[in-house]
C-alpha cells in the first residue's frame, strides 16, 4: 500500500458527470488507501475488478432479480476462513464493483 494513488479530479457536483470504469477504480483505490491502519491491515491484499454489471452467472448464483440488485461482490476466503494469506494455487481474494448499479444507487440517495 505504499503506492501513491493519484487523486480523482474534484469537481463541483453540478458540473460532474458519471465516472467511467477507470475513474471508479481510482476512487476505489483511493478509498482503500485512506483506510485507517487497523482496518487496512485486516483488509489484506486483494484485487479490485470493475464492470458495468455483474455477469449472468453471478446474477443466477446470487438470485438477483435484476442486474441492478448487486453493487459489489467479495470473491475469496474471508479472514475467518483462513483467507489472510492465500494457499498455493488459491486465487487471490477480489472485490468486484459494478458501476451502473452503484451509479443508480448514488443517484437515488
Amino acid at each position: 500500500m505504499g503506492q501513491k494513488i493519484p487523486q480523482f479530479p474534484a469537481k463541483h457536483w453540478a458540473d460532474a458527470t458519471a465516472p467511467s470504469l477507470e475513474e471508479l477504480e481510482l476512487l476505489a483505490r483511493q478509498a482503500l488507501a485512506s483506510l485507517p491502519q487497523p482496518f487496512a491491515s485486516l483488509a489484506g491484499h486483494f484485487a479490485i475488478h470493475l464492470a458495468d454489471f455483474p455477469d449472468d452467472d453471478v446474477l443466477v448464483e446470487m438470485e438477483a432479480e435484476t442486474p441492478f440488485d448487486i453493487l459489489g461482490l467479495f470473491v475469496g476466503q474471508g479472514l475467518l476462513e483462513g483467507g489472510a494469506s492465500p494457499d498455493t494455487g488459491q486465487m487471490q481474494n477480489a472485490i468486484w464493483l459494478y458501476r451502473r448499479p452503484i451509479l443508480d444507487y448514488w443517484a437515488e440517495h
